[in-house]
């Protein structure tokens, strides 16, 4: 229902407008982007543009002692980030489908 909205929306205001979807998550993306890819098939590119991160374990303090920020990129979604970066440059009717995570760098 909610998805199929957003799609028609923007299929009748966005058709040759760049788009921006904000999702709280990456798993959320990922289902919104499948769905989106379903429904604009025809008319926009869908890309995902999430956090490149696997791992991310903030720097903290416990029990007085200081642990280091540890993180471990993923190559594929690295690729993604990139795929919808070039698509933005290539095409004016893309969807980007982003987590808010992401944002932040």
């Amino acid at each position: 229902g909610k998805t199929f909205v957003v799609a028609n929306v923007i299929d009748t205001i966005a058709r040759d407008k760049p788009t921006l979807v904000v999702v709280p998550n990456k798993t959320l993306a990922a289902q919104v982007a499948r769905e989106l890819r379903a429904y604009l098939r025809d008319t926009h590119r869908v890309e995902l543009f999430v956090s490149h991160f696997s791992l991310y374990v903030p720097e903290s303090f416990s029990r007085g002692r200081y642990v280091e920020k540890r993180s471990a990129i993923d190559p594929n979604l690295d690729a993604l980030r990139h795929r919808a970066t070039r698509a933005l440059v290539e095409s004016d009717n893309v969807v980007v489908v982003a987590s808010v995570s992401c944002l932040y760098g």
